[in-house]
């Protein structure tokens, strides 16, 4: 009976082990894949991080004293613990990033006056031209500038490459590739303040009388820097022709 239970242990510790690990390649991958934490639920979570590890920390704890003493084993309880403290180590770390907002990412640098920032950025698009929506489409761009995923909405665009830094005044050196006009340049696609797709101030939508024009808004704030802006993570930006 107790060789038993001991296979039973053993394949509990394990499975928990492996699928810990897999959970941490598998974010991994969902994260290139453009897949993110919400900053407001990154805080949420952050702020119930501890209470949680408490409880899950002592659990195993009972756990360990119970089978220890039945079974005078610890090995994979060993393993184990390594796991879940490694897990517990980087998920803290994740959450602590998309917390404090994505856009500020992760600077390295090789001297004080050498530094790059890399970052997994985002923002959604909403582009219509007399009423009609345009997408990007899937897979679209380069995948060293801003570009979209095969998952999720068409518009939604990313960004994750480095981009030289300066450390001291904490600003991005080349916003160039952040540029919202790359991303219709990408496309092939003209976007000024002057025209949007094949409409261009003055002219007329079908049905209407009064010549339309080009509108921007960022995070429903009206914004004229138009293909010139620099989006940053979370922004909404509504282009439109009318």
């Amino acid at each position: 009976m107790m060789k038993k239970e001991q296979v039973i242990c053993k394949v509990i510790c394990n499975i928990i082990f492996f699928s810990l690990i897999l959970s941490l390649f598998s974010s991994i991958v969902f994260a290139d894949e453009g897949i993110t934490i919400a900053q407001s639920t990154a805080k949420a979570a952050l702020d119930n991080f501890g209470t949680v590890s408490g409880i899950a920390l002592v659990f195993l704890a009972f756990g360990t004293i119970f089978w220890y003493k039945k079974f005078k084993q610890k090995s994979n309880w060993v393993w184990l613990w390594v796991s879940v403290l490694v897990t517990l180590g980087l998920g803290y770390s994740v959450l602590v990033f998309f917390a404090e907002g994505a856009e500020k990412g992760i600077v390295v640098c090789e001297t004080p006056e050498n530094c790059v920032i890399a970052m997994h950025i985002h923002a959604t698009f909403d582009v219509e031209v007399c009423g009609e929506e345009k997408t990007f489409g899937l897979e679209t761009g380069e995948l060293s500038a801003t570009h979209t995923h095969k998952e999720g909405a068409g518009n939604s665009v990313h960004f994750h490459e480095r981009l030289p830094y300066d450390s001291k005044t904490e600003t991005i050196l080349d916003t160039t590739p952040l540029r919202v006009g790359n991303i219709f340049e990408s496309l092939a696609v003209p976007f000024t303040s002057e025209c949007l797709y094949d409409h261009c101030n003055g002219q007329t939508c079908s049905g209407k009388t009064e010549p339309g024009r080009v509108r921007m808004s960022v995070n429903d704030a009206e914004n004229a820097q138009f293909q010139e802006y620099v989006w940053k993570d979370g922004d909404m930006i509504k282009i439109t022709f009318e």
